[in-house]
């Protein structure tokens, strides 16, 4: 009997056990991905310093994960690249002061940038979810967003806002964040700017972006951007390759297309008028020769397709011309490893270049 009684008692105590740790795994697991939310700096050019709470600077690094609330500040030709939920990037020029909240989940986010000065740029690659924010602050107005390329930039007194793609939502506010005048639907590959002139804050006419007043660092931001999928009428990658000087078209156009047999010197020979008054030569066959239009025009040069793998995945996609190179993208899948490709081999066909991990 008393052995029964122990049996039962155990078997009770095993269902508890096995309760309480399925109890514990529904806590720790429920939320699955909808709990979980990763905010990394991806890369740092210069020094980039991170305030946390009250606690002094500290110095960003590659692959550091932030958390929200925190305040981030560039210094002199330094450069701040973060990535958001594996598909929202940000670049944080220099001189720039901003905090960064953060909050939700990777499908559910909310995401606020506070410019304090400096300027932005934000790659948004995926329409956000029914239930996500995605919005800009500065001192005279606020910004939101659904899906889209833009730029930010705040120096006491006007904010300038440039759409890449997509469309931007501002709404003008007073110091005491009141709004203070009617919201603007920002289209495309425009501009505008935000005034704060003593007490009033006024709004500009839209204005086209002027790309060619860019850095580099701009341009290659935003040929990133096209690279993951954002599509931008105002530029496109092979303008902004123009730009940068990254080209290499040398053989796009042969130098065959104009050949220097066009108008031979054989065309009027000296024989024309002998002093024989009128040879059967005098006007030889020979006086306007085939070749001198030719008709062989420059073949059109066959476009492949290059596809880099990396994070498990497609991670961008290049149009090459034959003959022309791949170009290295602008930021990497991992900190640790480096493209399986010789950058300057000529492209000849469709190509697919992996990522390769090495922890060395």
């Amino acid at each position: 009997m008393k052995q029964k009684k122990l049996w039962i008692i155990i078997a009770v105590a095993a269902v508890l056990v096995v309760g309480l740790t399925a109890g514990i795994l529904a806590i720790v697991l429920g939320g699955g991905e909808e709990a979980y939310r990763t905010v990394k700096v991806y890369e740092v050019n210069g020094t980039v310093e991170i305030y946390r709470g009250q606690g002094d600077a500290i110095a960003a690094y590659q692959n550091m994960l932030l958390e929200n609330m925190d305040s981030v500040k560039t210094l002199a030709d330094s450069y701040l690249y973060v990535k958001l939920d594996d598909d929202k990037y940000l670049m944080a020029m220099p001189n720039s002061a901003f905090s960064l909240e953060a909050t939700g989940s990777a499908q559910n986010s909310k995401t606020k940038i506070v410019i304090e000065s400096g300027e932005v740029f934000v790659h948004v690659t995926n329409p956000l979810s029914d239930s996500s924010e995605f919005s800009v602050d500065t001192g005279n107005s606020t910004m939101a967003i659904r899906g889209t390329s833009f730029s930010v930039s705040y120096d006491g007194e006007q904010t300038v806002y440039q759409a890449f793609d997509g469309e931007l939502a501002i709404t003008p506010v007073d110091q005491n964040g009141n709004v203070a005048g009617e919201p603007v639907q920002l289209q495309e590959n425009t501009g505008i700017t935000v005034t704060t002139n003593q007490e009033a804050v006024e709004v500009s006419p839209t204005q086209e972006i002027d790309y060619g007043a860019m850095d580099d660092a701009e341009l290659e931001f935003l040929q990133f951007g096209i690279e993951q999928g954002n599509e931008m009428d105002g530029i496109d990658a092979s303008e902004i390759e123009s730009m940068l000087g990254t080209e290499q078209p040398t053989t796009e156009e042969p130098t065959t297309e104009e050949p220097t047999t066009e108008e031979p010197t054989t065309e009027e020979p000296t024989t024309e008028e002998p002093t024989t008054e009128e040879p059967t030569t005098e006007q030889p066959t020979t006086e306007q020769p085939t070749t001198e239009e030719p008709t062989t025009e420059p073949p059109e040069v066959p476009v492949y397709k290059v596809v880099f793998m990396g994070n498990g995945g497609i991670y961008a996609v290049q149009m090459v011309k034959e003959g022309e190179r791949a170009v290295r993208p602008f930021l990497k899948p991992d900190p640790f490893g480096s493209w399986d490709w010789d950058f300057e081999q000529p492209i000849t066909e469709d190509t697919v270049i992996y990522w390769t991990i090495n922890f060395e």
